[in-house]
């Protein structure tokens, strides 16, 4: 198969996927339960709290982890990854995505902290749109600011 031909194909399953699925306006996740504010909810609801240290949510028992109670959070930023190259993205039975999230979060003790959320998921991220296909690990969460 010349180059040529495998650029066109790449092309064509690109624009399928992306006309196919939704007309995109920035960064849009087609699953809902893949979205930041829904990882982010139901991690709350989950741990009843946040942490003000590192906490490994794949290794650490939740209940034994030192949490605060929240007042609010807010999502600052939200960064998705390609874990391959665009043709296995589209090829592969089980892509994943890596996902980065920055919570600014204000406790109920009057502290406040930006918190990132790292893990990765199944689906597909092409470009601004990301094809969800459930969770991965529970993730990390680690202080990387305070506000």
């Amino acid at each position: 198969m010349s180059h040529k031909t495998v650029i066109a194909l790449l092309i064509t399953a690109l624009a399928w996927a992306l006309l196919r699925f939704a007309a995109v306006d920035g960064p849009r996740f087609i699953l809902a339960s893949a979205s930041p504010n829904a990882i982010v909810a139901d991690l709350v609801a989950e741990l009843g709290g946040l942490p003000k240290q590192p906490l490994d949510l794949d290794r650490v028992e939740p209940r034994t982890a030192t949490l605060y109670d929240v007042e609010s959070w807010q999502i600052i930023r939200s960064t998705v990854r390609c874990s391959d190259s665009p043709w296995r993205t589209l090829t592969d039975d089980d892509p994943t995505y890596g996902h980065t999230i920055d919570i600014h979060v204000a406790y109920t003790d009057g502290a406040s902290a930006v918190l990132r959320w790292e893990s990765w998921r199944y689906g597909r991220a092409l470009g601004p749109v990301v094809l969800g296909a459930g969770d991965g690990p529970r993730g990390t969460l680690r202080m990387v600011g305070e506000s």
